[in-house]
């Protein structure tokens, strides 16, 4: 993973993405890939709300439905159907950012 991480993002560290990733922003990264492939590889930073449990967790992961949030998962696929529950559930700022490969890319150019 390290490596990965390395290659997608220039050479920074999977550490230093995480620091700046979480220092200073609003928006909250979303992992809704399942546990176990969260728990295999994820984005230094993110939070993890696996697709299957979006509706019964997405108050108490995030309280406020005006939170930029930044969805990806493994493909992107979820990612795109998470984003439409979300906004049935009223949830108003959301951008999916696809894959994990997209997704850190995508990150990498917000910071």
């Amino acid at each position: 993973m390290k490596h990965l991480f390395g290659a997608l993002l220039g050479g920074v560290t999977a550490a230093a993405f995480a620091q700046r990733l979480l220092s200073g922003s609003s928006r909250l990264v979303i992992d809704v890939s399942s546990s176990e492939e969260f728990s295999a590889e994820h984005i230094p930073g993110a939070r993890s709300l696996p697709l299957e449990q979006l509706e019964q967790q997405a108050s108490s992961t995030i309280p406020d439905p005006a939170t930029p949030l930044a969805l990806y998962c493994r493909t992107g696929e979820r990612a795109r159907l998470a984003a439409a529950r979300l906004r049935s559930l009223g949830y108003t700022q959301i951008e999916n950012i696809g894959g994990m490969r997209e997704a850190m890319q995508r990150l990498h150019q917000l910071l």
